[in-house]
């Protein structure tokens, strides 16, 4: 898969993030913390640690591989809230916190390394 194929799945993908932690929070779904926190499993992920280690000397790759991995985390630390019973924080901490933050920085850097990929 070429690099502007991969990073626009991505960029799909992650989207879908938010609207996924919202169920687990509200309860609709269920997965374990860990299994957000690797930030080397997703379609993004795999390519970053693999075929996107060619683009490893732009200062966009170094950025989306930053913003990528805690992206994970955020989602990760959103999932530890719910399973800690504080619904209530963990769905701000996804809608309007931390989560919300990362999730609109990984999206710029998708698109920027799109562009230079």
């Amino acid at each position: 898969m070429e690099a502007e194929e991969v990073l626009e799945k991505g960029f799909i993908a992650h989207a879908n993030v938010k609207n996924r932690l919202k169920k687990i929070i509200k309860g609709e779904e269920e997965a374990e913390p860990s299994s957000v926190r690797a930030d080397n499993k997703c379609i993004v992920g795999e390519w970053i640690y693999g075929p996107g280690k060619a683009h490893a000397s732009k200062e966009e790759y170094g950025l989306l591989k930053t913003i990528h991995a805690a992206f994970h985390e955020e989602a990760y630390q959103a999932l530890m809230l719910h399973k800690a019973g504080k619904v209530e924080e963990a769905m701000a901490y996804v809608e309007s916190g931390p989560f919300e933050e990362k999730s609109k920085e990984i999206k710029t850097a998708l698109y920027n390394m799109k562009a230079v990929a």
